[in-house]
């Protein structure tokens, strides 16, 4: 196991002996970092997760058109997501394969797959590739994996981490197909129809995020990931990682 999470795993267990769970997730900047405190008590155990990209309107509207049927019957999702940390980050977890493996796999791979997740189910099957361009300081890798669902749905998921920032995730149905990309930029392609170019109103997402996470605490909703697919994150992205090495 990753010792990152190994590490988590042992402060979650710990604290929920004292009554509450953190959970860290560090941002690209230290300013962004966000810390969740999850009290446990009788009748009461909220979980939480820090994937704010779910929270990003194109990220919503994509799930929507997905769930509701709009885009026919899913059979295919591509993820990306790169964001030039190898030329920005000189130090931290970040620069350590042993707490960030599978080159930009963990740092910004990781987020597209939770993405995919969300809208095709949890992963059955893994096949990765690694390919290592330039070695350490500012490295230049490139990291990719095809995807197999347990729903039958195929993906292609990738991220170069000495590239400039992209992000693109993309729905493909027998209908139509939906195309993220960014926060708040979505294309529509349906049959019959010509493309359409959507520009959502932005929000802010880790607020949005954290206003879910205390509805949940307060008993007003539940969290809208639920634990299950929070576990089916983390077991697709160590399966990508053992497929990477």
């Amino acid at each position: 196991m990753i010792p990152a999470i190994k590490n988590l795993l042992a402060a979650t267990a710990l604290a929920l002996v004292a009554g509450t769970a953190l959970a860290q997730a560090p941002q690209q900047y230290p300013t962004r970092t966000v810390k969740l405190v999850v009290p446990y008590g009788p009748g009461s155990s909220p979980d939480s997760v820090g994937h704010n990209r779910r929270w990003w309107p194109a990220m919503r509207e994509l799930k929507r058109l997905a769930d509701s049927g709009a885009l026919g019957t899913l059979l295919h999702v591509e993820g990306h997501n790169s964001n030039e940390n190898s030329n920005a980050v000189a130090g931290g977890w970040r620069t350590l394969p042993a707490e960030s493996p599978g080159g930009g796999m963990t740092g910004a791979g990781l987020h597209a797959l939770d993405a995919m997740i969300s809208i095709a189910g949890p992963v059955k099957r893994v096949q990765g590739q690694l390919l290592h361009r330039k070695p350490p300081p500012a490295p230049q890798d490139t990291a990719s994996a095809l995807l197999e669902f347990e729903s039958g749905v195929s993906g292609l998921l990738a991220t170069v981490r000495a590239t400039p920032f992209y992000w693109r995730v993309h729905a493909f149905g027998t209908r139509g197909n939906a195309e993220v990309l960014g926060e708040t930029e979505l294309v529509l392609r349906m049959s019959g129809k010509p493309p359409q170019r959507l520009a959502l109103e932005p929000e802010d997402s880790l607020r949005a995020e954290l206003e879910a996470f205390a509805d949940a605490i307060e008993g007003r909703a539940a969290f809208p990931v639920a634990p299950a697919q929070m576990l089916q994150t983390v077991a697709a992205f160590e399966a990508v990682i053992s497929a990477l090495r």
